[in-house]
């Protein structure tokens, strides 16, 4: 049947068999003398060789059922031979038609792939582009079809499996470790008669206590020997040696008969012990005390000594199986130095007194028989309450919470502010030549890691207090913080505290490594301190009940703990008093300004009444003063002088009103007592240092110049503070011809900071004696001296800050009231304001209600009982308010 040309369009080989045919070509060329119908299906396309069957187009294709209704029936009824013979068309040799279906097509293809002058034609039309580009090989058409290997890279040859190499045996995984606790008895000899009792819970204690009881790790599968080997590894030190025969036995804890104390026997074969055996026979339930946790000790036994061995240190003597001994209390006749069988605090121990603890007036007597019914503690004597000790302290509901226990002192928040302001620079350069601090064998950087290493120990230990379960485990753990803070923290501070006691014949070399300590960072004696406050945080959590018992059964730890504060405090102050400040805090105005006046002070005069320094500084309350307040008094004091020059010679006064007393009083107490951690410490941090340094530089020019402090009263080295004087926009005033005005015309120099501190929990101090604030107006002509104190300049304190508030609603370009009440506070901090007021629910209050809210915050008839300064904070927040208000609307 002939083909339509439109139809072939490809060869299906290219589909269904890509290794066949990759040509997409169907050029069919029939004869020159036939037509177009003459292509049939087994005419050959030109390029591919296939037959044209193959290139017909699917869509072309008839369908079955289309064919078999269309097709007549062959031959029909009136069909000749001659009619069928001469239907078929004459097929002629045309000479553009070379592809033969009867010849193999691959041989041509070979034929062309060979001819040299064909292919360099081809790669002069088309260069490689890759070098490793291979020509094409005809052999690989028969590897296609037998393996899909799209690279067409030959197969390496694969290792034959049955070669000689031996096999890699499997990793056989280390054998399982169990733990177990072993406990040396002490008593051989009760041991040998068959005496021997289990330890009680007290005797276990001291069994740890002594380090008697260690762990050790066995393999699952060890033998004999290395059990025998791994015990006396460990209690090496407290075997003794022994030659032929075993150093040690196994005992077994043995239960006679319900409500009896068990007892102990050795264990008689030992050669035949394996792991498993010592877990079923020897390490079982009844070896551990009760109350002892399986988690605690896994696998507890006990070993003893061989028999003939003497006895160790012998044991507190006890009755009951796994009961702590009940404390025996003396009898009410007995005398007040009768021996008590537990450990208690004398009566009169200046640390029950030191805690606020009454002796014994709340505690009740241990049965009802040996009190009246009528008898009430307050009606016996002082004789009968110290004849009547209590095993338990306790301490009177009525006492404020200040005067409980309390490990803290003041001498450790003094110590901390005062070692957090010594701010030098990090020289851990020599740090293995300090010997002074453990001697030549040890060095104190060990030392120091190991306060490291004892906070994280107090942490856990003090973790496992709370969660003790019983009694029993409550007093193992109570017993091993007790020895964690003798060994770890007092004994390792001992150095210092022997140091602290010759401090006053220290050479040059004792005291270049003793300010080594404040500059080894995270090594140095911050660390001891942290570790110090980690003990007083934990044993807060603790409870009275741990303080009280810490005081009762250890008063010698209570002791020593309470005087370590003290003496770093006094090694602190004594290294402040030997050593300038500038070799330790960048704010070397300090040192300098004490340097001069130690040196030179005497030159200062005497008493002047009228000084700017004559505030009480006595009235100042350390505990809950402010940063306003500070920075109020020093407004006050010093509020014109913005440089060394212009300060008046009149106003550099000696005594306590004068500069002598500003350094004494005001400035060190201040940076020591105040609170490092507040957020507008570092602003006042600066600006006494840069107003010392003033000073200082003003004191050096006077003293080193031809004329005296008392002759240049009157000099024009003063200039009175102008508008413009202040080059660093530290305030605003008026100018004056006349003597400087004694109060403050600006707020004196500030640092780069931002914030404010946090609020003091204390009213704020006094105001000043004479009732009012210097005033910057003139003094009256009655007056005795042109620098006697005036009232209270309200208007010219405030009129630069009521300006600033102002002045920053109008920077912001959108009014908004979260900003102002962050300004606010930020500039006005309340100082009995406990916590700061949260802005965002200030912000979601309604206008009128966020206006009473600040109102109630800042008002002095609600927060304040006195001060002046309130009531003009509250007409600032009235002006502010009302002029966001106007421009609003």
């Amino acid at each position: 049947m002939p083909l339509d040309p439109k139809t072939l369009l490809s060869c299906q080989n290219s589909r269904f068999s890509p290794s066949k045919c990759t040509s997409y070509c169907g050029q069919f060329t029939a004869p020159e003398d036939c037509a177009l119908d003459a292509i049939n299906t087994l005419t050959k396309c030109a390029l591919c060789g296939c037959f044209a069957g193959s290139h017909i187009h699917p869509e072309a294709k008839p369908s079955s059922s289309e064919s078999t209704s269309s097709k007549k029936p062959f031959p029909s009824s009136s069909a000749t031979a001659d009619t069928i013979f001469s239907s078929r068309p004459e097929v002629t040799a045309s000479s553009t038609f070379t592809a033969s279906p009867f010849r193999d097509h691959s041989k041509l293809r070979e034929n062309r792939k060979d001819d040299s002058s064909e292919t360099e034609k081809k790669e002069r039309k088309e260069p490689l582009k890759t070098e490793s580009k291979r020509r094409f090989d005809p052999s690989e058409e028969d590897r296609r079809e037998r393996f899909d290997n799209i690279t067409g890279r030959p197969t390496k040859k694969r290792k034959s499996k049955t070669g000689g190499a031996t096999p890699v045996p499997k990793a056989v995984p280390p054998p399982k470790l169990v733990e177990f606790h072993v406990g040396l008895y002490g008593h051989t000899t009760l041991l040998d008669q068959g005496l021997a009792k289990k330890p009680t819970p007290s005797q276990w204690q001291s069994l740890y206590t002594d380090k008697r009881i260690l762990k050790i790790l066995l393999p699952e599968n060890a033998q004999p020997s290395s059990i025998c080997s791994a015990i006396e590894t460990v209690f090496d030190s407290k075997l003794p040696p022994a030659v032929g025969i075993p150093r040690f036995s196994l005992i077994n804890v043995v239960s006679p008969c319900p409500g009896k104390a068990s007892i102990l026997e050795r264990v008689k074969e030992m050669g035949s012990m394996t792991v498993e055996t010592l877990k079923m026979q020897v390490a079982t339930l009844f070896a551990r005390p009760r109350g002892i946790l399986t988690k605690l000790m896994p696998n507890f036994f006990y070993i003893a000594l061989s028999r003939g061995s003497p006895d160790l240190d012998p044991l507190p003597g006890g009755s009951d199986d796994g009961q702590v001994d009940p404390p025996v209390d003396p009898p009410v006749d007995a005398p007040v130095d009768a021996p008590v069988d537990t450990p208690a605090a004398p009566v009169d121990s200046p640390a029950e007194k030191d805690l606020g603890v009454e002796d014994k007036e709340n505690v009740a007597p241990e049965t009802d028989k040996d009190k009246p019914v009528n008898e009430s503690p307050k009606n016996k004597t002082q004789d009968e309450q110290h004849r009547s000790p209590s095993p338990i302290i306790l301490m009177s509901s009525e006492e404020p919470e200040e005067l409980t226990f309390k490990f803290c002192s003041i001498d450790y928040r003094i110590l901390i502010r005062m070692l957090t302001n010594m701010e030098g620079p990090a020289d851990k350069f020599g740090l293995e030549n300090c010997e002074w601090w453990t001697g030549p064998e040890e060095r104190h950087l060990w030392l120091y890691s190991s306060f490291q290493d004892t906070k994280t120990s107090l942490v856990s230990w003090f973790r496992r207090l709370s969660e003790a379960s019983s009694s029993i485990r409550y007093d193992v753990v109570f017993e091993q913080i007790a020895e964690i803070i003798i060994e770890n923290i007092l004994d390792h501070c001992t150095p210092l505290l022997a140091l602290n006691a010759t401090k006053a014949s220290w050479d040059a070399s004792e005291k270049a490594q003793f300010k080594l300590l404040f500059s080894l960072g995270p090594s140095g004696m911050d660390l001891i301190l942290s570790c110090l406050q980690t003990l007083y945080d934990e044993s807060e959590k603790a409870g009275r009940s741990f303080r009280q018992r810490i005081v009762k059964e250890y008063p010698d730890l209570y002791f020593r703990l309470k005087q370590l504060p003290t003496a770093l405090l006094g090694l602190v102050r004594h290294f402040r008093e030997t050593t300038l400040r500038r070799e330790y805090d960048p704010k070397f105005g300090y040192a300098e300004l004490k340097e001069k006046l130690d040196k030179d002070g005497h030159r200062l005069q005497k008493g002047f009444s009228a000084s700017v320094f004559s505030f009480d500084l006595a009235c100042i309350d350390l505990l809950g003063l402010s940063a306003f307040d500070i920075r109020e008094h020093l407004i006050q004091a010093f509020g014109h002088i913005t440089d060394s020059t212009r300060i008046s010679p009149a106003a550099l006064c000696g005594g306590v009103d004068g500069l002598h007393g500003f350094y004494s009083r005001l400035c060190e107490p201040i940076l020591d007592w105040m609170d490092v951690k507040g957020k507008d410490y570092r602003k006042l941090y600066d600006m006494f240092g840069e107003l010392c340094h003033a000073l200082a530089e003003r004191l050096d020019v006077l003293f080193s110049g031809p004329t005296s402090p008392s002759s240049s009263h009157h000099s024009n080295q003063y200039t009175p503070y102008s508008k413009a004087g202040s080059s660093k926009g530290k305030g605003k005033g008026k100018t004056s011809s006349g003597p400087p005005p004694t109060s403050a015309s600006s707020p004196p120099p500030r640092a780069s900071g931002s914030g404010s501190s946090s609020s003091g929990s204390r009213p704020s101090p006094p105001p000043h004696p004479s009732g009012s604030r210097p005033s910057a107006s003139r003094p009256s002509p009655s007056s005795p001296s042109a620098f006697r104190p005036s009232p209270r300049p309200i208007k010219r304190t405030y009129g630069s800050r009521v300006e600033a508030a102002e002045g920053f609603a109008r920077r912001v370009s959108t009014f908004s009231w979260e900003n102002m009440v962050r300004q606010l506070l930020r500039d006005y901090p309340h100082p009995q304001l406990h916590r700061r007021l949260d802005i965002t629910a200030v912000r979601r209050l309604p206008e009128l209600a966020q206006f009473k809210k600040l109102c109630l915050v800042y008002h002095p008839d609600t927060n304040v009982t006195a001060g002046q300064e309130w009531i003009m904070i509250t007409t600032i927040l009235f002006q502010v308010i009302n002029a966001a208000k106007e421009r609003e609307l």
